[in-house]
């Protein structure tokens, strides 16, 4: 899937799948013992329940599951997030270890550390329905989802813009209207030319 884009497709196996903007997943044309896909970037999965295991394998570890909805984000250079909707998945790391997730939980992976919280799921799937949620959420963190959501690249020029925090939700606005938002609640001027945007 393009930066700027996002994907649904039906796998062999009838489960759903949404691929969030700069996104690949890789799949074979029918299934044998197991239903494997690797995947990198963010997908949302809608499994169809069946007796083989439904496995996502990533550069970050792997998610397996019989049949549950689930979002995986696997970005590279981002810490590895999985967050369970419903149904139960366990996520395995590189080195081996496993945690199993009840639904409302999240399990974030930073290649060292593996921890897992409870969470409003809404604000990690959203996106495959059109939104983007921020709690609470730094601005450097936002202006990476924004930048693929809308195929744009966007430049900081202040560090301290880094930690500033916001709350809202994206839906419909244009990307112009995002800044412009932007420039209201906060006191940052922006400027852009084709490319880039600057903050």
């Amino acid at each position: 899937t393009p930066y700027g884009g996002k994907t649904q497709i039906t796998l062999p196996d009838g489960t759903a799948v949404w691929l969030n903007s700069g996104s690949s997943i890789v799949y074979p044309d029918r299934y044998k013992n197991e239903r494997v896909v690797t995947l990198n970037g963010e997908a949302y999965f809608d499994v169809t329940k069946q007796k083989k295991p439904f496995k996502v394998k990533s550069a970050f570890g792997d998610v397996e599951v019989l049949g549950t909805r689930f979002n995986v984000k696997a970005y590279e250079g981002e810490n590895f997030v999985t967050t369970l909707e419903s149904g139960s998945v366990v996520f395995t790391s590189p080195q081996g270890k496993k945690v199993a997730l009840q639904p409302g939980s999240q399990v974030t992976f930073d290649t060292k550390n593996i921890t897992t919280a409870k969470v409003e799921t809404e604000i990690f799937t959203s996106w495959k329905d059109g939104k983007l949620i921020f709690r609470n959420e730094p601005l450097q963190n936002i202006i990476t989802r924004l930048e693929r959501w809308y195929n744009v690249d966007i430049k900081l020029k202040d560090d301290k813009l880094k930690d500033l925090k916001y709350n809202g939700t994206i839906e419909m606005e244009t990307f112009s209207e995002v800044l412009e938002l932007i420039k209201v609640t906060t006191p940052i001027k922006y400027s852009f030319d084709r490319n880039t945007r600057v903050l």
